[in-house]
């Protein structure tokens, strides 16, 4: 488990961005195609998603020259994203909302979701 102050640094440093990035990978296939629907450049998704695997502290994706699929920590990692983004999509110009993410031990991890002001 983790104590106080290191949850506190993991929530600051997970954004809905990696998991923005995570999901459109898997759904695009590749980082390169990601990054085109994303508007950000394929560096920026690698980072991203580096950035992601880094806070929670796990590998999310196996990836080859051919393809690109989710590890099994990805897929439950895969399936939280897309709930939580899509509340943080449906929350509107509501207050910020804490939103509970499940790290692949089972340890929960809170995300403050603010509601986007524009696309």
């Amino acid at each position: 488990m983790h104590g106080s102050r290191q949850l506190y640094a993991l929530v600051m440093d997970l954004e809905l961005r990696h998991l923005r990035c995570l999901v459109m990978i898997v759904d695009t296939g590749t980082f390169t195609d990601a990054a085109i629907e994303l508007g950000i450049s394929q560096a920026a998704v690698s980072r991203n998603l580096m950035a992601l695997e880094r806070v929670l502290g796990v590998r999310l994706l196996h990836r080859t020259s051919r393809s690109i699929t989710p590890t099994t920590a990805g897929v439950h990692i895969l399936a939280q994203a897309r709930q939580i983004l899509a509340a943080a999509d449906n929350a509107g110009p509501e207050p910020a909302e804490v939103l509970m993410l499940f790290g692949p031990q089972g340890e929960r991890m809170h995300l403050r979701a603010r509601p986007r002001t524009g696309r």
